[in-house]
């Protein structure tokens, strides 16, 4: 019976190639290929009120060595999911943008290729409107004269609001 040799590689060695041929080819971009990634997904405003707009926002940028298009699925999952296409040239970056008006008050998730970021959307509340900084000027005067009578009128609930103001002279 013949002899066998065995050759000893180490595991990492073999780990590492194995890795390497498994690599898909959206992984490795052949020569000649776009490689569109996403990044810095983000939410302008993060915090607002239902019917208000809020914009997703994710950085494109093409890695690979010719112009490619992709698509961009922004997902807020109990609203919608809204599809942009971006076509980019060899080291081209740009920003995607969609837009969601949420009708509900909550806390809504984004998903963008993996990446997530989040939005809350409040209750419309009550304005609140108190009044400050009475001034009358000039502070003393005599039948006839001009009197200027100042108030600032501040909200400080959380919804828009006005108020009647009404002055009176005894």
């Amino acid at each position: 019976m013949k002899d066998k040799k065995l050759l000893a590689v180490p595991a990492a060695a073999l780990l590492a190639v194995f890795l390497l041929l498994r690599r898909s080819k959206a992984q490795v971009p052949e020569e000649g290929e776009a490689d569109i990634q996403l990044s810095n997904l983000r939410v302008n405003p993060p915090l607002g009120y239902p019917g208000e707009s809020f914009v997703i926002a994710v950085t494109a940028q093409n890695y690979g060595s010719a112009s490619g298009v992709r698509q961009i699925d922004f997902e807020v999952p109990s609203m919608a999911t809204v599809k942009k296409t971006v076509t980019l040239s060899p080291g081209q970056q740009a920003d995607v943008q969609a837009t969601f008006k949420p009708t509900a008050s909550g806390t809504y998730t984004v998903y963008v290729d993996g990446l997530s970021s989040s939005f809350t959307v409040e209750e419309v509340g009550a304005p609140n409107i108190v009044l400050s900084g009475l001034e009358v000027s000039p502070s003393v005067c005599y039948p006839g004269e001009e009197v200027t009578i100042s108030v600032v009128a501040t909200n400080i609930g959380n919804a828009p609001g006005s108020r009647e103001i009404e002055f009176s002279v005894a």
